[in-house]
């Protein structure tokens, strides 16, 4: 796998998040990818697996750290307007 499908397996993975897809969803867990059904290398098939999950799991971290972020900002945006929390 040269360098530019790592990078476009990674994108496409963290689409696929961005899209709602789980994680599960992975193509290369597909059975017509499955080593059993092609003749690729087990660790070509990894690579290629692993790039698709790490695009998956970065857009991940990154949603979950924006969600945190959000909440400390509404809370002050209400506080600012003269709400009361208890």
């Amino acid at each position: 796998m040269t360098i530019d499908e790592m990078v476009d397996l990674q994108k496409r993975g963290s689409r696929a998040r961005v899209l709602g897809f789980k994680l599960s969803d992975n193509p290369y867990l597909h059975p017509e990818r499955m080593l059993g059904h092609t003749a690729e290398a087990l660790a070509e098939w990894l690579a290629r697996y692993d790039a698709w999950k790490l695009g998956w799991e970065t857009e991940h971290a990154i949603q979950a750290v924006n969600r945190r972020d959000a909440v400390p900002f509404e809370i002050e945006r209400n506080r600012s307007r003269g709400a009361v929390f208890h």
